[in-house]
């Protein structure tokens, strides 16, 4: 895990997390449409947008929002052994770290106003 966070190439980490909540939200929105997915497909667009073109402190954003997400439905979903939703969780996780715990990424988003 260690290599992961020092190895992290901020563009890559920035077009990778993107496209990851791109992805997923367009799977929910296919699981079950309805207007929450749909506002939450162009929440992800707009963040995706801030990230790869390095906005800066949307990787902290980004991560508090992908954070506020899985603490919502962790509950539901490990009651329910929503197995899919908790593999999302899982994904959701490691966005999280590598968008704020390396170094360098954390310095290509520049964090300062």
């Amino acid at each position: 895990m260690k290599d992961l966070f020092e190895k992290a190439e901020p563009k890559k980490v920035s077009e990778a997390v993107s496209c990851w909540m791109v992805l997923k939200s367009l799977i929910n929105l296919i699981i079950g449409f309805s207007a929450e997915n749909v506002v939450m497909l162009v929440v992800a667009i707009a963040l995706g947008y801030t990230l790869i073109t390095k906005r800066s402190y949307m990787n902290i954003v980004t991560a508090v929002l992908l954070a506020v997400i899985v603490l919502m439905h962790l509950w539901d979903n490990l009651t329910n052994a929503r197995i899919l939703y908790l593999l999302e969780a899982v994904v959701d996780a490691l966005s999280i770290a590598v968008l704020v715990v390396p170094k360098q990424v954390r310095a290509y988003f520049n964090n300062e106003f």
